[in-house]
């Protein structure tokens, strides 16, 4: 006979007391309320006034567990290779499996936990895909990082893996950055297109060779990594602009990505 009784988790008595005090304090606004003149609209108000006290604690605890998360976050390794061929770019990168592995006990540990939301709307240009990364508190605080971009055509992927990789590549990076993970060496995948030798040195190897930068415009997802970083870094637009002398990030030339990316790690 199968059980169908409901499952019940285990609540950190901390946490048990917490929810205990709340609904004590509920009930005594409520019987301030029943007590004194007003009746029902000073009980609003009075739970208006919890309820924006709750919100500013829970808020607290958000921010306080990610410190406490960035401090035990562990070492995230590169596994993930990718090469675009000969004379274009190849680069090491943190895989999104790896990086949810490592940051799968930190979380839990500190009431903190994620979720994905996305969404493909359709434009001249072709799909266009946005990704949220959601960071929640056990409180009920949350907090996001946002990033879009269009299907990822490199190589010879059919349109359903476009998009998949295209959707891989957004949760790593609003993942990323809605919890301020950097890993060893920020990869750059979003440069994908450059053709610049970019390998991993070895002993006694010859410098890798540069070869000339295409001309035009920088691409949506070399313009999205910027983003990305620049939020991660908590850099405005128009602060990276102006120290790299450009009119704004949409007008930005693809010869001109790598230089900002250096300038923003720089900081």
């Amino acid at each position: 006979m199968t059980d169908k009784s409901p499952v019940t988790l285990d609540q950190k008595p901390e946490k048990t007391n917490q929810i205990a005090l709340q609904q004590e304090q509920h009930m005594e606004l409520m019987k301030i309320a029943v007590q004194s003149e007003g009746g029902v609209e000073k009980l609003e108000r009075l739970m208006d006034l919890q309820e924006r006290w709750e919100r500013n604690n829970a808020r607290k605890s958000f921010f306080d567990s990610m410190a406490a998360f960035q401090k035990a976050l562990p070492r995230i390794i590169k596994n993930g290779n990718a090469d675009f061929g000969e004379g274009k770019a190849a680069y090491s990168y943190a895989k999104l499996e790896d990086i949810a592995e490592a940051i799968k006990k930190p979380l839990a540990k500190n009431d903190l936990s994620y979720r994905f939301e996305q969404k493909t709307e359709q434009s001249s240009a072709g799909p266009f895909t946005t990704v949220n990364c959601i960071i929640t508190h056990s409180d009920g605080h949350s907090e996001k990082a946002e990033m879009s971009a269009y299907p990822d055509n490199t190589g010879k992927k059919n349109a359903i893996q476009q998009l998949a990789s295209t959707v891989s590549y957004l949760r790593r990076y609003t993942l990323t950055g809605a919890l301020g993970i950097t890993v060893s060496d920020e990869d750059d995948d979003g440069a994908g297109d450059q053709t610049e030798t970019q390998q991993s040195p070895k002993a006694n190897s010859s410098p890798p060779q540069r070869t000339s930068q295409p001309a035009g415009a920088a691409t949506d997802k070399q313009i999205g990594l910027l983003k990305a970083k620049l939020g991660h870094k908590e850099i405005t637009q128009s602060e990276m602009c102006e120290a790299m002398d450009i009119e704004n990030i949409e007008s930005l030339q693809f010869s001109q990505v790598n230089e900002c990316i250096k300038w923003i790690e720089s900081q």
